[in-house]
């Protein structure tokens, strides 16, 4: 009899980008807004499981949402106080994420942040290192 394995290991809710700007969070969101005429807004909190210490923690996160269909899309900042959001990116300094059930505007959304002159890179990110993110 063949076996059935499960795969019980999470899956990701989101994709993202990693950013890599020296701005502050707040200057960013303004460029960002301003470039893809978002209304980034810090308005919500993540839930980050934090590897090192084993806990979850509160991110403060800044928020777009699409008033057309109701889409959401997340800025956070990489480096918080005792650890990273994303551990395996520590060369990003901020981190764009969307929800998966979204549809995918990753490409766009980078290629508009790319162009602005604050933003020295910006990349995609694997969704397997995003396992440990959840919105409330």
């Amino acid at each position: 009899m063949k076996k059935l394995k499960l795969d019980d290991s999470p899956q990701a809710e989101f994709r993202g980008l990693g950013i890599v700007s020296p701005e502050k969070d707040y200057r960013l969101c303004f460029l960002i807004n301003q470039k893809t005429g978002w209304e980034l807004e810090k308005t919500a909190t993540l839930h980050i499981f934090d590897p090192a210490g084993q806990t979850r923690k509160e991110v403060p996160a800044f928020v777009h949402t699409n008033p057309e269909n109701e889409y959401r899309t997340f800025l956070v900042k990489n480096r918080q106080e005792s650890f990273f959001v994303v551990p395996e990116m520590k060369q990003a300094d901020y981190i764009i994420l969307q929800p998966f059930e979204q549809a995918d505007t990753m490409n766009l959304i980078k290629k508009l942040i790319s162009d602005i002159t604050a933003v020295q890179s910006c990349f995609a990110i694997s969704a397997q290192n995003l396992k440990h993110i959840d919105a409330e």
